[in-house]
């Protein structure tokens, strides 16, 4: 989800502090713990931290180390501290006022994505932030569920308010949502989908055709789950080298269009290459056939040969025509790079 269907480019909403702690604390331990990472939260924080004017001293910090799927912890002047997600405080087993709970809750059913900061014994509060969808992102899904009749699931670390508000913006339903996941389970659900081991429901949908799985992602953590897929799909502006490395395919743009433009042309591929054969086969058994009988000529047989390489020719060229560019509007861009042949998405 994030970077994918939404921009990524999260902005600060509210911190909510526990009684007795004060917001900018709350804030400046999440940047410090953030100020190594490159995730789009942690970028999103410092720049609310530069925005509130905090002094960050980095050299305070050591040990940082990531949680996958939970967030990240380190040791900030002496005493170690944990930022991540709303798993967290149930992980660590924190106290918190059944008042900032709610809180909780009701931001996170506004799509609001929450970071849990505090210590090895105790609570500090949250901080939300907010992330915008992809103006691409919502037609873009309803192409590929209406012009090819493919099933859409989303997998997202993020928490379940989040992701249900994205997936009723998209159209994607909700039972196909997957969140909270960490990164290894992505991967383990895309072999589960590959080896016809999930239940019947999602084996049914995903491989009612005999089709393939295809996954789309933009980070680090996507990398192995893109390897893994059938067709792997790596957003190329704002995905991770490791996400472009393990894609079978990388979109040049943030316009997520590209990969309903990437289907669409691989069924235009596969019809025009039938074509094609049909073409060929059929000049070349109607001169036969013409020759058989005592009606075909050397002339003749140079001559249909000529006419079936241009015919060939200039269907193959309507690939071309089929494919309209159309600029991102929101990155500008309208480039598509496509590592795999485009006809491997329909095999």
């Amino acid at each position: 989800k994030t970077g994918t269907l939404t921009t990524g480019d999260f902005t600060l909403d509210t911190i909510q502090p526990l009684p007795g702690v004060d917001r900018d604390h709350v804030l400046k331990v999440a940047a410090l713990l953030e100020s190594q990472s490159q995730h789009p939260l942690a970028i999103a924080i410092l720049k609310a931290a530069k925005a509130q004017r905090l002094r960050l001293r980095t050299s305070s910090v050591d040990q940082v180390e990531v949680i996958p799927g939970m967030g990240i912890k380190g040791i900030v002047d002496g005493q170690k501290f944990f930022a991540g997600s709303s798993r967290l405080p149930d992980e660590m087993g924190w106290f918190v006022p059944q008042e900032l709970r709610d809180e909780s809750r009701a931001l996170s059913g506004m799509g609001v994505t929450e970071i849990w900061v505090g210590s090895e014994n105790a609570c500090l509060g949250f901080i939300g932030l907010s992330d915008q969808l992809r103006r691409s992102a919502d037609s873009a899904i309803r192409r590929l569920k209406r012009n090819h009749d493919l099933n859409v699931f989303m997998f997202t670390g993020d928490s379940w308010g989040p992701a249900r508000k994205v997936a009723a913006r998209t159209g994607i339903d909700l039972s196909n949502i997957h969140a909270q996941m960490r990164p290894d389970g992505k991967l383990e659900l895309l072999r589960d989908l590959r080896a016809h081991q999930e239940n019947a429901r999602v084996r049914h949908s995903l491989r009612k055709r005999g089709g393939k799985v295809a996954m789309v992602g933009d980070g680090a953590n996507d990398g192995p789950a893109l390897a893994t897929a059938d067709v792997g799909v790596a957003m190329g502006v704002a995905g991770s080298a490791a996400a472009m490395e393990a894609g079978n395919v990388v979109l040049f743009s943030n316009d997520l269009s590209k990969v309903a433009d990437t289907v669409d042309i691989s069924h235009s591929t596969q019809r025009i290459i039938m074509q094609n054969v049909v073409i060929s086969f059929a000049v070349k058994l109607s001169v036969l056939g013409a020759t058989v009988v005592g009606l075909g000529s050397l002339w003749m047989a140079v001559f249909a040969d000529v006419i079936a390489a241009f015919a060939v020719i200039f269907n193959g060229t309507r690939v071309y025509w089929m494919y309209e560019r159309q600029v991102d509007p929101e990155d500008g861009s309208s480039s598509c790079f496509y590592k795999a042949t485009l006809a491997e998405l329909d095999e």
